[in-house]
């Protein structure tokens, strides 16, 4: 992986501002590492999927095949026969077409497909230098029925997370990542912390398409 210069905290906002404190903490506790190491490093703060997917368009034009970025998603995701992918609130100009569908009128849904289609183009534009973690339940759904890699590394979850075990540990895993500029070292730091909550918020790591933990 070439020399990590860029990282984007995309975080969704649902109902309420309690994911706010997963971003906010990794901000600050990142910030001066970050400003250490010649990294930028910018929280993005999004409401609807339509602002999710112009930040990641504004992601993919500003990258390039010389450095190697990553980006952390935070959002709610689900794993069921109604909803699969990413969860957001709906806009209110959807509301009225959703309920003439007799679909929910207060989620969307944004299919794994969808999301690795995106991060595809980006991984793309940064000639497979991007690397992917994600705070996301059921993140590693991304992985079903994957054919071509989107990232170089991605961490993601098979089950829930909890927000008060992952906290800490992805904070801990960009530090890492930071002065390391490798993925042995951020597994180590993995393993480590699924030991400690066996059956709650346990983490995988991928290399391209394969898992490696």
């Amino acid at each position: 992986m070439n020399q990590l210069k860029k990282i984007y905290i995309l975080e969704s906002v649902f109902d309420t501002a309690v994911l706010h404190d997963g971003g906010e903490a990794m901000e600050k506790q990142l910030s001066p590492i970050c400003q250490a190491n010649g990294v930028e490093l910018k929280r993005l703060v999004f409401y609807s999927l339509r602002e999710f997917l112009a930040e990641q368009k504004n992601i993919q034009d500003s990258s390039n095949a010389d450095e190697a970025i990553a980006i952390h998603l935070i959002c709610h995701g689900a794993d069921n026969s109604f909803v699969n992918g990413l969860v957001y609130k709906i806009e209110p100009d959807y509301i009225p077409m959703a309920k003439q569908l007799n679909l929910s009128a207060s989620i969307i849904c944004h299919s794994w497909e969808a999301l690795r289609a995106s991060l595809q183009q980006i991984n793309e534009k940064c000639n497979g230098n991007l690397f992917v973690s994600m705070c996301v339940c059921y993140g590693a759904n991304i992985f079903k029925e994957c054919k071509v890699p989107f990232a170089k590394y991605t961490i993601a979850s098979e089950n829930v997370l909890y927000l008060n075990d992952i906290k800490q540990p992805f904070i801990d895993i960009y530090q890492q990542l930071i002065a390391s500029n490798a993925i042995e070292p951020v597994k180590a730091l993995i393993e480590a912390d699924n030991q400690k909550h066996i059956s709650r918020s346990q983490l995988s790591v991928y290399d391209g398409i394969v898992k490696i933990l």
